[in-house]
């Protein structure tokens, strides 16, 4: 990182090139550094590297690598990209429709904004039934139930709710994942992830947090 280093980025960066055309890196090559980075108000590229490390976006679209390490990555407002790499990664979309990698491990996918089916679906390109968990923040999706592992009544696979007693519906077909808050209700379910179509997916997928 350059100012580990003793350098400045107005200084070090070759003639023509600006901040945010130069992915950030969070630590020396070779070293493995628990960091914690954060975007600017331009479109950055961040690469934790080795180590834990915690990486918040800025307000643009940002592109967020952790590499290896049991990194926490976070969108903001933007359209962000957003890759765990290696082991056990958390990915927090924010706002925006983001692209979602949580890469190998066991890696939670987090949705703790209000989700709008327009402006604020994530698609997750490699969920893993055996590995991955979407979780689910309860002052968000008030309706899910109680913070632990989602309720079996409450989950169903499906274009649209069967009963009143559904939260979390997931289109196999068109791979959407909804949140509806009354079921069978009057309240419109809501698209807020996309998955890959054909997952066989079940309550124990999801966790209210």
């Amino acid at each position: 990182m350059l100012y580990a280093a003793g350098l400045d980025w107005a200084t070090s960066l070759p003639v023509g090139v600006s901040r945010s055309e130069a992915p950030l890196y969070g630590q020396l090559q070779y070293m493995r550094v628990n960091d914690t980075l954060s975007g600017t108000a331009n479109s950055d590229r961040i690469r934790g590297g080795g180590g834990n490390d915690v990486i918040k976006s800025g307000q643009a679209d940002d592109t967020i690598s952790g590499e290896d390490g049991n990194d926490r990555l976070w969108g903001s407002s933007g359209s962000d990209s957003l890759s765990g790499g290696a082991n056990d990664d958390r990915l927090y979309g924010g706002w925006g429709n983001d692209i979602l990698r949580g890469g190998s491990g066991r890696d939670a996918f987090v949705f703790s904004s209000a989700p709008n089916g327009v402006t604020n679906v994530d698609a997750i390109r490699d969920f893993s039934v055996a590995n991955d968990t979407v979780w689910l923040e309860n002052t968000v999706f008030t309706s899910a139930g109680s913070t632990g592992r989602l309720k079996s009544a409450a989950f169903w696979t499906g274009d649209a709710a069967h009963d009143a007693s559904d939260r979390v519906i997931y289109d196999r077909e068109d791979g959407i994942l909804y949140y509806d808050s009354d079921g069978t209700g009057t309240d419109e379910q809501v698209a807020f992830a996309k998955l890959a179509t054909g997952l066989r997916m079940t309550y124990a997928d999801f966790q209210i947090v």
